[in-house]
C-alpha cells in the first residue's frame, strides 16, 4: 500500500472548481493554495488489509496503521512512502496487548497504547515497560470512560473522560462530577482532574431534551497551554485556556453541512429508528492542526437524500486558520473514510474504495503558503 503519488487536477483547475462548488460563507482570508493528489503507501513484503480503520500521524511525516489481519502496527515514512517499522501485537505473555485500542502514540522509542482496560508503555520493539489498569489513572472509572490521550511530556498525560450518559444514551447514574479532562503522571501515579466541564449543549445534565450518545464523544489537542476540543454533533469548537483558566467558544458555522443535530428520544435508543437516527444529520470529525502551516483542519459529513430514495454521506474538508477561523470549505469528489490526518503542510484522507490490494491509497490535499509559490 504505497508508492505512486498522481497528480490528478491542476491548482487553476482546483481554484475553479472550489469557486464554482460552495456557497459563499463568512471566510477568513486564505494566504496559501491547495494542490490534489493521490498517494499509495505500498505494503511490501507483508500481508496486510488495505483497510486499516486505526491510522494517525505520529510525528512529522510519520502515519502509524494498524492491520487487523496480522495484528501489528506498521510506521511509514511518509516522504520516502516506505515502512520503517512494524510492531507485533501479541495478545499472551508478558508483553501482551489488550484490544481494542482506543488510541495510541509513539514519542522518541515509546509506545504508548490506551485500551479499554490498560493504559500501556512499549519499546519499539513491544517489550512492555509499564502498564496501568485504567482504574489506577483515574478514580472515576465507573461513571467515565477514556477514549483519547495526548502526552504533555514523557511522563504527563492529558486523557479525556466521556460520561456513561454518552456512552450508553441513558442517564446510568446521577452525574456527580462533570469534568471531561484529567492528568496522569506516568513516574508517580498520581493523578488530577482539569477544570473543564461538559457544555451544556451535550445535554448530558439534562435528558429531557433528549440524547445524542455517540455524537457526545468529545476529542481534543493540545496547543500551547490550551485544550482545543470538539464533538460530532456540533459545528461549534470548544477551548480552555489552561494558563488563564478561561472557556471560550468559537461557532464554526458550515455554509455546506448543518451545523447542529437534532436530538434522539431516549425510547427510541433500543430500537431501530436508532439506526434511522445513526444514518441521517450531520457528522463532524476530530480536529486536527498542522504544525508548518499552523492551519486546523476537519471533515464535515452529512447524509443527503438521493433521487432513488437512498442516502449518501456527503463529506466537506474544512480548513481553519490559527485562530480557528474558517479559511475554506468544499465538497469532496471522492469518498473518504474519517479522521483527516494532518502533517507537513499535507492533509491526508484515506480513500473508502481502494482499488490497490497492495497499497493504502490517500487523497492528499498540500496546502503550499503564497511565499513558497514565489
Amino acid at each position: 500500500m504505497k508508492a505512486s503519488i498522481l497528480i490528478s487536477l491542476s491548482l487553476i483547475s482546483q481554484l475553479l472548481l472550489y469557486s464554482c462548488s460552495h456557497p459563499v460563507g463568512e471566510q477568513a482570508q486564505r494566504s496559501f493554495s491547495l494542490s490534489k493528489s493521490e498517494v499509495a503507501l505500498d505494503h511490501g513484503n507483508l500481508l496486510l488489509n488495505n483497510r486499516s480503520f486505526f491510522k494517525k500521524i505520529v510525528g512529522l511525516d510519520s502515519m502509524l496503521l494498524f492491520d487487523g489481519n496480522s495484528l501489528q502496527f506498521v510506521l511509514y515514512d511518509l516522504k520516502s512512502k516506505k515502512q520503517i517499522l512494524t510492531i507485533s501485537t501479541p495478545r499472551e505473555g508478558p508483553d501482551f496487548f489488550d484490544f481494542p485500542f482506543m488510541d495510541v502514540e509513539i514519542e522518541g522509542n515509546t509506545l504508548y497504547v490506551l485500551s479499554k482496560s490498560f493504559f500501556s508503555t512499549y519499546n519499539i520493539s513491544g517489550k512492555n515497560l509499564v502498564r496501568f489498569g485504567t482504574n489506577e489513572i483515574h478514580s472515576s472509572k465507573s461513571n467515565y470512560m477514556t477514549f483519547n490521550f495526548r502526552l504533555v511530556r514523557n511522563d504527563s498525560v492529558l486523557f479525556n473522560r466521556v460520561p456513561n450518559q454518552a456512552v450508553y444514551g441513558r442517564k446510568t447514574s446521577t452525574l456527580v462530577d462533570s469534568t471531561i479532562y484529567f492528568s496522569f503522571n506516568i513516574n508517580s501515579g498520581s493523578h488530577s482532574k482539569i477544570n473543564v466541564v461538559s457544555p451544556p449543549e451535550t445535554l448530558l445534565s439534562d435528558d429531557s431534551r433528549g440524547y445524542f450518545q455517540d455524537f457526545s464523544f468529545h476529542s481534543f489537542i493540545i496547543q500551547n497551554d490550551s485544550i482545543i476540543y470538539n464533538y460530532p454533533f456540533t459545528s461549534k469548537t470548544f477551548i480552555y485556556d489552561n494558563a488563564n483558566n478561561k472557556h471560550s467558544t468559537k461557532q464554526n458555522n458550515s455554509a455546506l453541512v448543518t451545523n447542529m443535530r437534532k436530538t434522539a428520544k431516549p425510547e427510541i435508543i433500543p430500537t431501530s429508528d436508532w439506526v434511522k437516527y445513526l444514518y441521517t444529520g450531520p457528522k463532524y470529525s476530530s480536529m486536527t492542526r498542522d504544525e508548518k502551516t499552523n492551519n486546523f483542519v476537519r471533515v464535515g459529513a452529512e447524509f443527503q437524500l438521493q433521487p432513488d430514495g437512498s442516502m449518501f454521506n456527503s463529506k466537506y474538508l474544512m480548513i481553519f486558520d490559527n485562530n480557528l477561523n474558517m479559511i475554506e470549505e468544499f465538497e469532496l469528489d471522492v469518498r473518504i473514510m474519517e479522521p483527516p490526518l494532518v502533517t507537513n503542510g499535507k492533509i491526508y484522507l484515506m480513500k473508502t474504495d481502494q482499488s490497490k490490494e497492495n497499497a493504502y491509497e490517500f487523497l492528499v490535499y498540500e496546502m503550499k503558503s503564497n511565499k513558497e509559490l514565489r
